[in-house]
């Protein structure tokens, strides 16, 4: 047999797409200490964010901001982790956000300036402008009446929040993604630059005040205490060091791997997000570290704790936002993902393109239901089409890559310029769900399949309806091209494959496997195979879902073989025809040898159903997305004498 090995790397989507090295699962235990219990997970909550790089409190606790890798301000409520509003520019360009001291107001630092808000509407207020390059962080005095800002243009200013003012301007080395922090007292603001050193600014008159050396690396986060008195940095040294406001001087240093800081509300703890994935807690006086918190599964990048110090919020890589009871050591809330299920993906046919689609149920608190282009290179994303009004169920590109169609429970097939995101044409005439869509190779037709049984052929330059191809009983759930493209196949709820001509629209034969609700087929690349898979147990005492290999010609089955212990919903022939990828209810993606007919091993990864495979155009990578909101990249590891 064989021997096929397989690397794992995953990148996360639909708002954002984040790179990762990570695969782990959540995994919550009992301390081993016994009295510390490790922090409990009670409730999932979906959230369109990425990677979560800032959280901030209201002032009365009741709202939750995150500001994630989508570069969207996301508000969410507290109590039941329903996401009220979202505050977005046609640019995405948010840096920083922060609540104002009454918190009827919030300022986010943009590439274009700062800008003010209502966080009762989202509404708005106020653009402060001045700043000749991006800004990457503002923050409010602590009576609410001044904004401090700092900008890669080297300087940091002061505003008067009621007019807009620009109050004072301070030179600061600010090379890279500079920092600031407002001391709460409204005396003293503090910046870090490149130079490894934090400053200290007196607030009205702009002086410097102190120069806080000791990092021997970056830092990474700032942050002053309650009373104004301490100011916490922490460094890519692996230090946290507490600096004496008034005197400038080194009081305390703690080790530590910190991307983030926080002072409780009383000044007695310090939280520290750490990119071993947990939140340490230290108490300032002495410098002893508390019991931490445990749950996040990648570095965490913000913490924040809620005014009356009852609950802590954390975010993070793992693009979750996690809520955390400090009294008792129960985490409270897990806001994750992208608030978006994947439901399909594609893959462009030079290969440099990742096409994502989804959305979840009418009856999810987050109605997204969008397709997103992604350079695979980068991992960022590039498009994102939007205008379905229901679930997006399939996405396919044309083969030239310039053209996206995508199949929607709107019971609508959309075209899109893959290039500009711009919508091309509305395919509109099934009168119930689309769940699949497919070009010809030649690029002049679409095909949809329908949850109306039938399927539909259109002309993708015109957009026009060529026929409806008529024969199924039930859903279809699938279809597609032969690689001449001259012939359609298509799957049924009806347990039944059908073949049709494409030129005629008659059915050229139809397969009736044993497989029952057939959910998905695949062509194989040379055309002389099908794959077939979908509910049908191989026997009635095992709950092992079966693969069929049928060979076209004669309408035989040549193999079948135990796939998973679930419902597949997708098969995927590599390109060069030797392996068969499956996905699975099982939250599991099954590799197969498509020649043999015989399962080789399963990718795990995935914390919910897989939806969805496919292989890149070289074959060297799979593709795998799923309704936990993640697309994994699976990338095949070529054998050490390759190339030699």
């Amino acid at each position: 047999m064989r021997r096929i090995s397989w690397l794992l790397a995953v990148f996360t989507c639909v708002v954002a797409l984040a790179w990762t090295s990570s695969s782990e699962r959540v995994s919550l235990a009992q301390d081993s200490e016994g009295d510390q219990p490790s922090l409990q997970l009670t409730r999932v909550i979906e959230g369109p964010m990425g990677a979560v790089w800032s959280v901030s409190y209201s002032p009365d606790g009741k709202t939750l901001a995150t500001l994630g890798q989508d570069r969207r301000v996301n508000l969410w409520d507290v109590a039941s982790g329903r996401l009220v509003r979202t505050l977005t520019r046609d640019a995405e360009d948010f840096n920083s956000v922060a609540f104002s001291a009454d918190g009827e107001s919030i300022v986010t630092a943009c590439d274009d300036g700062v800008r003010l808000w209502q966080t009762t509407t989202g509404k708005q207020l106020r653009v402060f402008a001045g700043h000749s390059k991006s800004v990457t962080s503002a923050a409010f005095s602590g009576d609410g009446k001044t904004l401090a800002s700092i900008s890669v243009d080297n300087t940091a200013r002061l505003w008067e929040v009621s007019s807009g003012k620009e109050l004072l301007k301070i030179d600061v080395a600010a090379r890279g993604a500079p920092k600031l922090a407002f001391n709460p007292t409204g005396k003293s603001i503090a910046t870090v630059g490149y130079d490894l050193a934090i400053t200290l600014w007196d607030a009205s008159t702009g002086a410097e005040l102190h120069s806080l050396k000791g990092h021997t690396i970056s830092v990474s986060a700032i942050a002053f205490s309650p009373d104004g008195l301490t100011l916490a940095s922490a460094g890519a040294d692996k230090s946290i060091k507490l600096w004496n406001v008034e005197t400038g001087e080194e009081a305390r240093s703690l080790s530590s791997a910190t991307a983030a800081l926080a002072f409780s509300p009383d000044g007695l703890k310090l939280a520290a997000g750490g990119t071993d994935k947990t939140i340490k807690l230290w108490e300032v006086e002495t410098g002893s570290e508390l019991p931490g918190f445990v749950g996040h599964t990648g570095s965490v990048y913000a913490v924040a704790f809620s005014p009356d110090g009852a609950t802590a919020a954390s975010g993070g890589k793992d693009m979750s936002v996690r809520i955390w009871d400090v009294t008792s050591c129960k985490q409270l809330e897990c806001i994750e993902g992208h608030g978006q299920a994947i439901r399909a993906v594609a893959v462009s046919p030079d290969g440099k393109v990742l096409a994502s689609a989804g959305g979840n149920s009418r009856r999810s608190r987050i109605e997204e239901w969008t397709t997103k282009l992604w350079d695979l290179s980068t991992g960022a994303q590039i498009q994102r089409l939007d205008g379905h009004t229901d679930i997006v169920r399939s996405v396919a590109f044309s083969p030239d890559g310039k053209v996206v169609a995508t199949g929607s429970e709107d019971k609508s097939v959309r075209l899109w310029d893959a290039t500009s995101g711009k919508a091309l044409h509305v395919l509109a005439g099934h009168t119930a769900s689309v769940g699949c869509v497919a070009i010809s190779p030649d690029g002049k037709t679409v095909a949809s399949a329908s949850d109306d049984s039938t399927i539909k052929l259109w002309e993708l330059e015109s957009g026009k309806e060529i026929r409806t191809l008529k024969g199924h009983t039930d859903r279809v759930h699938c279809v597609g091209f032969s690689p001449d493209g001259k012939s359609i196949v298509s799957a049924s709820s009806d347990e039944t494959l059908k073949l049709w001509d494409v030129a005629s629209g008659d059915q050229l034969l139809g397969i009736a496997p044993s497989v029952s609700k057939i959910y998905t087929v695949a062509w194989s690349p040379d055309g002389a195979r099908i794959a077939v898979a979908g509910e049908q147990p191989i026997q009635a005492t095992t709950n092992w879902r079966k693969i069929e290999l049928w060979d076209v010609k004669s309408r035989k089955m040549t193999h079948e073989f135990a796939g998973h212990a679930a419902p597949i919903w997708s098969l995927a022939f590599s390109p060069d025809g030797e392996l068969l990828a499956s996905a699975s209810d099982m939250h599991e993606v099954g590799i197969s040898d498509a020649v043999a007919g015989e399962p080789l091993f399963k990718l795990e990864g995935h914390v919910d159903c897989v939806t969805c495979v496919t292989f890149s155009p070289d074959g060297d990578s799979l593709f795998s997305g799923s309704l936990d909101g993640s697309v994994r990249v699976w990338q095949r590891a070529k054998p050490k004498d390759e190339g030699k």
